[in-house]
């Protein structure tokens, strides 16, 4: 479309690859989050970065196999696998920190702030 190259069908595969593998495990994930509050959000965050991402490879990978082009899609499965484990971390840093700062933004109840008894003496 931007450049004339591949049009609508084009954009459309790209958009499935990108999108269906995050609201797939964002959907499977975010119960998940719920029950275990702050204490889950780094690994809830490192299988969400790297499910997603995996995701995604693994669905442009079969787009490739379809289109008969197994080389490039065994390559592209082998060179993301330091990407998945770099958005794994990423991914898993940012949930860990937003549900410290911003927890209603993830629809988590706030913590309740720790309290310091002083026993009389």
């Amino acid at each position: 479309l931007f450049f004339q190259h591949g049009g609508l069908t084009t954009l459309g595969v790209n958009v499935v690859v990108q999108a269906l593998p995050a609201l797939v495990v964002g959907m499977l994930l975010k119960p998940v989050l719920r029950r275990g509050g702050r204490a889950m959000a780094w690994p809830v965050g490192l299988v969400a970065g790297a499910g997603s991402t995996a995701g995604s490879v693994l669905l442009l990978g079969t787009a490739l196999w379809i289109s008969k082009q197994t080389l490039m899609a065994q390559v592209l499965l082998v060179a993301h696998l330091p990407l998945i484990v770099l958005e794994a971390l990423a991914a898993g840093a940012a949930l860990h920190l937003l549900c410290r700062l911003q927890p209603a933004m993830l629809d988590l109840a706030p913590e309740p702030p720790e309290v310091h008894h002083v026993s009389p003496t």
